[in-house]
């Protein structure tokens, strides 16, 4: 369980950098008034990455050392 959540913890942390990447792009391409919506995307990823970071420390903390 352990392995899949840290698995998934750095899948998230990729697709938050890779969520970002593509919106600064589109920006830079299309300029801010018709791409800034590409940022709504960007930042619900970097909810979802924190979200799940959190719980990963949680568990770390609550489980027994002997495990």
């Amino acid at each position: 369980m352990e392995k899949t959540t840290r698995f998934f913890v750095h899948f998230w942390l990729a697709a938050t950098l890779a969520a970002f990447i593509y919106a600064f792009y589109r920006i830079y391409l299309n300029g801010w008034e018709r791409e800034k919506n590409n940022l709504f995307m960007a930042g619900l990823v970097l909810i979802w990455y924190l979200f799940r970071r959190a719980m990963y420390r949680r568990m770390k903390r609550n489980s027994i050392s002997g495990e």
